[in-house]
């Protein structure tokens, strides 16, 4: 199994620091493409890093800040029917992988496997304080990325596929 160690943590915050930037120095658009949605982490100035085991990234994404949160939280009953409805699936074809809060905004992000037909394909949520919904879509999200040097072979055949607990936790030290 392979771990997330210190002097891999600390490379991705630099990773986020040194982002991927044009001659003007400002970030470029390019919209990731994970293959799976994992585990999740909010890091310095509210980047989210976000765990790809099938393909062996970190993502570190530029995510939308929303307003600080003010009063009460709303329970959302029945969220994994809703997002399963917003992507026209039913809830037993939804995997949560990951939730992590916002720090400024109070806002709880989901990652999303929606499974079914044989294949997989991830998705972004955010839930407001108040209870809304939003699917985040990839598309233009500005990025950077670190891809694992030492993330063990895909084996499908194993009992227990080694690819598919590459990351099994982002924590920022």
């Amino acid at each position: 199994r392979a771990l997330l160690s210190v002097s891999l943590l600390s490379t991705l915050v630099l990773a986020t620091v040194v982002a991927v930037a044009d001659e003007g120095g400002a970030p470029v658009l390019v919209t990731p493409a994970p293959a799976e949605l994992g585990e999740l982490e909010f890091g310095p100035d509210g980047v989210l890093f976000a765990g790809d085991s099938r393909d062996g990234v970190v993502y570190a994404l530029e995510v939308p800040a929303g307003e600080p949160a003010a009063g009460e939280f709303t329970a959302v009953e029945d969220l994994d029917g809703k997002i399963a409805g917003m992507l026209g699936v039913s809830p037993r074809d939804i995997r949560v992988g990951d939730l992590a809060v916002h720090p400024e905004s109070g806002e709880t992000w989901l990652s999303i496997m929606r499974e079914g037909g044989g294949a997989s394909t991830p998705a972004l949520f955010r839930v407001t304080p108040a209870g809304e919904i939003h699917h985040v879509p990839f598309e233009g999200m500005r990025y950077t990325q670190l891809s694992l040097t030492d993330a063990p072979a895909d084996d499908p055949e194993a009992r227990r596929n080694p690819r598919s607990s590459t990351i099994t936790d982002l924590e920022l030290i």
